[in-house]
C-alpha cells in the first residue's frame, strides 16, 4: 500500500523533485546464514536516474555496512 507523503526532495542536478508517497517493505539484503531481513521505507519520486533505489544511511547504519566509495563496494 503507497502512502502519501507531501514534499519535495533535492535531485542529483540540484532540481526540485516531486514524491509520489512512501511503502514499507520487507527487505533482505544477503544470501543464507548471512542474510539480513528488516523492514525498510522507500520513498517514491519520478526522477530520470539510473537507479532503481538509493540506500540510506540509516539502512547502512541497521546493516552495520562499511562503504567504500573510490572502490565501488559495500561489506
Amino acid at each position: 500500500m503507497i502512502h502519501p507523503n507531501v514534499g519535495l526532495i533535492l535531485g542529483f542536478a540540484g532540481e526540485r523533485v516531486e514524491t509520489r508517497g512512501y511503502v514499507d517493505l520487507m527487505t533482505t539484503f544477503g544470501q543464507g546464514k548471512l542474510s539480513r531481513s528488516f523492514i525498510i521505507r522507500y520513498l517514491l519520486v519520478d526522477a530520470d536516474t539510473s537507479y532503481f533505489a538509493l540506500v540510506g544511511r540509516k539502512t547502512l547504519n541497521e546493516l552495520g555496512a562499511i562503504v567504500s566509495t573510490p572502490h565501488l563496494k559495500m561489506k
